[in-house]
C-alpha cells in the first residue's frame, strides 16, 4: 500500500481505501494483493527451567535472557534474508 484515502471511502460506507502500486489503474484488480511466499523458520527452543518464579524479579538476568532471545531471533531473520531469492518468488 503506497497510500491510505480515509475521506473518499467513508461516502461509500468504507472503512479506507488503499492506494497501491496497481490500483486505480487496473480498478477492482489493483487490490487484490500480489502473491507472496512465506519461509516459516523455528530456532532451538529456549529452556528456562534452571529459574524459578524469583528470577522474574532479577532485572539483570531477565535483561540478559530477553537480549539472548532478542539475538536468536535476529539470527533466524538474517538467516531467512540470506536464504531467500526474491520476496516474490521465494
Amino acid at each position: 500500500m503506497l497510500h491510505r484515502l480515509d475521506y473518499l471511502p467513508k461516502l461509500f460506507g468504507l472503512p479506507y481505501l488503499p492506494i497501491t502500486a496497481t490500483f486505480p489503474w487496473l480498478g477492482p484488480f489493483g487490490l487484490v494483493p500480489a502473491p507472496t511466499r512465506w519461509t516459516i523458520l523455528f530456532g532451538e527452543p529456549f529452556n528456562f527451567d534452571g529459574y524459578g518464579p524469583e528470577a522474574a524479579d532479577d532485572p539483570v538476568l531477565v535483561g540478559r535472557l530477553s537480549d539472548h532471545v532478542q539475538r536468536s531471533i535476529e539470527e533466524l531473520i538474517a538467516q531467512g534474508l540470506r536464504e531467500r531469492k526474491s520476496v516474490w518468488l521465494g
